[in-house]
């Protein structure tokens, strides 16, 4: 299966995934972006115990010097941050080049779906889910998609 195109909304709440296959091929990389510490908390432990190495970043330009830096497989986003939104840093990675242009977005947010959908998805999100979090839903949604994308150290296979 291809990796959803940005702009293309998947939202994964079945509980099919088998998360066993999420670190076969190496520890995949997440960026978590969010402002409030104890929500980035309790997401890097949970997504830490299903051994994801994550980044953190409290706020959009932080995030983006860290995407560009580090080159994630996925990113987690709020869409309220202090200094910039969800939106903007969503297309500000999107543009830091091919690769990161790749990458699964998933943005979270405490508004109503209607309000950001739209919007995400016109910056480039891949899937938006609403808070408060299910974390057997984001674990599913991450997992799915990461299996989905290739890894950003492959090299695309010819068709």
């Amino acid at each position: 299966m291809e990796c959803p195109k940005a702009g293309v909304s998947l939202f994964v709440a079945k509980g099919t995934v088998d998360n066993t296959q999420m670190t076969k091929s190496g520890t995949q990389t997440i960026l978590l972006v969010e402002d409030y510490e104890d929500s980035r908390e309790m997401i890097r432990l949970l997504l830490q115990e299903h051994g994801y190495r994550i980044l953190e970043a409290q706020n959009g330009m932080q995030a983006i010097s860290l995407a560009a830096k580090e080159t994630p497989d996925l990113v987690v986003t709020d869409f309220n941050l202090p200094d910039i939104d969800g939106t903007t840093l969503i297309k500000r990675i999107r543009k830091l080049g091919e690769r990161m242009n790749r990458i699964p977005i998933i943005m979270v947010t405490a508004q109503s779906a209607g309000e950001v959908y739209q919007l995400a998805m016109a910056a480039g999100c891949t899937t938006l889910l609403t808070k408060p979090i299910s974390f057997t839903i984001l674990e599913n949604t991450i997992a799915e998609l990461l299996q989905e994308c290739p890894r950003l150290t492959e090299q695309p296979k010819p068709h």
